[in-house]
Order: C-alpha cells, then structure tokens, then sequence
C-alpha cells in the first residue's frame, strides 16, 4: 500500500511532545521534504533535486541532510550510484558526496563526519564460506551483497 497523501488525523496536546516532525515520503512523485508542527502545518518545506534514495535528517543547524540517486537516467539497483546532499534552509546545496550504494540511513558525526550505511560485493572466495540462506536469491550474476560502513570527511573521503 503507499500512501497518496498525509494529514493530522488527531492531536492530544496533553500527550504529544513539543516540538517537529521531519517528513520525507518515500514514493513516486514526492520529491519534497516537510517540516510539520504540532498541528501538522508544513512550517517549511525543501524541494529535492530528483528521486530520494533514502532518509532525511534534520541537522541542528537547520539544514537538511538527504540522500539522492546519483544518476536518474540508469535503471535503480541496490548498487546504483548514490549522493549525500545538505541544503541549506532556502534549498541550496551547501555540501555533497558521493555514497555509493548508499541504504536506508546515515548520521552526521560530532566531529563533521558524516557515516552511513551500504552494499558491498562479497569476494568469490568469502562467498563460498556463506552458510544458510535461501538458494536462487543471489544477485543475477552470482554476487551477493553484504552491508558495510562508511565514514566519510567534509571532502568526501572516506575515512
């Protein structure tokens, strides 16, 4: 089921915490990044520069950090090419990198940093040394893939 649209449907001031609440939806056609108040108004909203690839994060200094599909024109893959992006409070970019392979989250560090989560091909020889699993559901070429990390500086290089 996805979801075409999003309201308040009922606000319990006496039980809800004070404060926003950062909403990106994952769907076609939803390019768009909202910050909600407690009555759920759009108190500010950030166009997306193409198709998100993952999670938004609100950055203490109201920016927006947000993950891209790198290239619109390839056919989506978990190993497609991927951006980070922070834009500042009017929509531009302030900062970029390349993520490739980038899923699902990714946290700016105390330090400037920035790490996340991605795939990684798994070498023919660790491969054979996989056990369980569902037969037939590797990649169509034989590969799997395997989660990894990355941190990344204010250059892009990882770390």
């Amino acid at each position: 089921m996805r979801c075409t649209k999003f309201e308040l449907i009922e606000h319990n001031s006496s039980k809800a915490s004070s404060g926003y609440t950062l909403l990106t939806p994952i769907a076609n056609g939803h390019h768009t990044s909202y910050l909600l108040d407690m009555d759920g108004e759009v108190a500010h909203q950030w166009e997306l520069p193409g198709f998100r690839g993952g999670c938004s994060r609100l950055l203490p200094n109201g920016n927006l950090l947000t993950s891209l599909r790198a290239d619109l024109n390839i056919t989506p893959s978990r190993e497609e090419p991927r951006v980070i992006r922070e834009l500042d409070w009017d929509g531009n970019t302030v900062w970029e990198c390349n993520a490739p392979a980038q899923h699902h989250d990714f946290h700016r560090l105390t330090n400037g940093n920035t790490v996340y989560i991605g795939f990684e091909r798994i070498s023919a020889k660790n491969i054979t040394r996989i056990q369980g699993g569902v037969a037939g559901s590797e990649m169509s070429d034989g590969g799997i893939l395997g989660d990894c990390l990355r941190e990344v500086d204010i250059d892009g290089d990882v770390v």
